[in-house]
């Protein structure tokens, strides 16, 4: 498997907007997202939480969810450039709380400290295939379970249609794929500065078992899936 960054060369150049542009979702993009936004609202509906974090956050895209269900937002994203864009959508909802910080999958520690009680119970969110930008996903699952988080993680599928669909998206986006690594555990699309895997539905369940969270909601299609992973240790 090739070595993964979290693609921060590529998110911060000039055309690195373009992976998240609207312009650029198909049909099948649209229903992933939409989805994704529906999953999200069903758990948070239930009062469990007090606030929602989003990783990869781009245009605070959960911030709606966040606030029809009266829970704190916390949007964070490696390109500073959406603070300001940020700023504008929470103005639009000023009863709710939020919040948007520069920072990345690795700076979780840092924000916690800043911006969490340690009364709140959070759910953190791993939007939109963003786990297929992490290489050690043990690594990543073991440092969010030790933080006292459940998590949602969103993924591509592997197999068909998930990555024709992928591959249409990539192009679409404007990357050169130079090659793409097929294996039994992940599917990975490689540019010079940008690499994204999907990972199996077995593989994903079989780490988050091993870290210690409890796999409590799903859903999926053939060309996503969405897992709801609770800390067995409350």
């Amino acid at each position: 498997m090739p070595r993964l960054s979290d693609n921060t060369t590529y998110y911060q150049s000039n055309i690195g907007h373009e992976i998240m542009n609207t312009h650029n979702f198909d049909d099948h993009i649209i229903r992933y997202l939409a989805h994704e936004q529906a999953f999200i609202s069903g758990i948070l509906a239930n009062q469990t939480y007090s606030t929602l974090i989003e990783i990869g956050c781009d245009k605070v895209r959960s911030f709606e969810t966040a606030a029809m269900n009266n829970v704190k937002y916390i949007g964070i994203d490696v390109r500073t450039k959406l603070e300001e864009q940020s700023k504008h959508y929470f103005s639009q909802c000023q009863t709710s709380k939020a919040f948007f910080l520069h920072g990345s999958l690795a700076d979780i520690d840092r924000i916690l400290s800043d911006k969490i009680n340690q009364s709140e119970r959070v759910l953190c969110l791993f939007p939109f295939n963003l786990i297929g930008n992490v290489a050690n996903i043990s690594k990543i699952l073991t440092k969010y379970y030790s933080t006292g988080m459940d998590i949602v993680i969103s993924s591509f599928q592997i197999g068909e249609p998930a990555n024709s669909i992928r591959r249409a998206y990539y192009q679409k986006c404007g990357l050169d794929i130079a090659h793409e690594v097929d294996d039994d555990n992940h599917y990975t699309f490689c540019c010079n500065d940008f690499q994204s895997s999907s990972y199996s539905c077995d593989y994903i369940l079989a780490v988050a078992d091993q870290v210690g969270f409890s796999v409590t909601k799903t859903f999926s299609t053939k060309v996503f899936y969405l897992f709801h992973m609770v800390r067995l240790l409350q």
